[in-house]
């Protein structure tokens, strides 16, 4: 099993850091389920290219896997 880690920005981490604890819950839990199975996201297109998506009800994490993951 290949182990992956997650790499979030600073700036992004603040964001996060400032939800609303039910939504911080929800995205943790996304956080995790990506980790697990990182391609379980839908391949984004066009100019969107490379990255993923993860829905989590009305939200959703974008995300780009690592070169060899």
């Amino acid at each position: 099993m290949a182990v992956h880690r997650l790499r979030i920005p600073d700036d992004v981490a603040a964001l996060i850091r400032g939800l609303h604890p039910s939504l911080k819950k929800k995205v943790r839990a996304g956080l995790e389920a990506i980790l697990d199975a990182p391609e379980n996201g839908k391949a984004l297109e066009d100019e969107l290219a490379g990255l993923r998506s993860y829905r989590l009800g009305k939200l959703r994490l974008v995300y780009r896997l690592a070169k060899g993951a």
